[in-house]
């Protein structure tokens, strides 16, 4: 689990971490699976789609992909870590939460939301109620100045991840962005099809290798 370097007495992740992921990798490859749902979009809305996961009281960056439209919103690159809330995706997740666990959450991460422009606590539980009205969450400028994004969460029962689509606020005017949403619950429901689909293949190949 761990090594440790004789000369510095520094200690380092071990080999047993690596195989332990190798093993774990087939069973939490979202990113992978999302691929295709993440392009389909890019090339629908030729803006950048956003793969989000959340850990504990984090959205992080999964997977990207980028549409054609000459001007792109960049705002994240894969990896990034940002408290649930900040960004569309993280909001995405907080609508789809039940109530008190979204408050919980915004509440556990209060004190870091004031290094991101316009961010508070109340601030995100107006978002937060007028994504569940929606159906989708939606931010304009309140990270970087200009642009603009709407998210959706997954799966429905336990809403781990969310797809969102980022661009310059002029492309996200209320009847295009209507219209993206619809396209994205679309993709979403395929998308939570194809991952239960995955799932029960992946519990059977384990299933078979314990047998065996």
């Amino acid at each position: 689990m761990l090594d440790r370097d004789p000369h510095s007495k520094k200690y380092f992740l071990g080999p047993l971490l690596h195989e332990l992921g190798l093993l774990a990798r087939p069973r939490y490859r979202l990113a992978e699976l999302c691929d295709a749902t993440l392009q389909r979009l890019a090339e629908f809305t030729q803006d950048t789609v956003y793969l989000s996961e959340r850990s504990g009281l984090e959205a992080v960056c999964a997977n990207r992909a980028l549409g054609d439209f000459p001007i792109k919103s960049l705002s994240l690159d894969i990896g990034v870590r940002r408290p649930l809330g900040v960004g569309a995706g993280g909001l995405a997740i907080l609508c789809a939460l039940p109530a008190s666990e979204a408050h919980a959450l915004v509440e556990a991460n209060a004190h870091r939301y004031e290094k991101f422009a316009s961010f508070t606590a109340d601030f995100l539980y107006g978002a937060i109620a007028e994504g569940r009205k929606r159906g989708y969450s939606f931010l304009e400028g309140a990270v970087t100045p200009g642009t603009a994004s709407i998210g959706v969460a997954f799966p429905p029962d336990n809403p781990v991840a969310a797809i969102s689509v980022a661009a310059i606020a002029g492309r996200l005017l209320p009847e295009r962005r209507q219209e993206i949403a619809r396209q994205m619950h679309r993709e979403v429901e395929k998308l939570v099809v194809a991952l239960a689909a995955a799932k029960v293949s992946g519990d059977m190949a384990a299933t078979d290798a314990t047998q065996k």
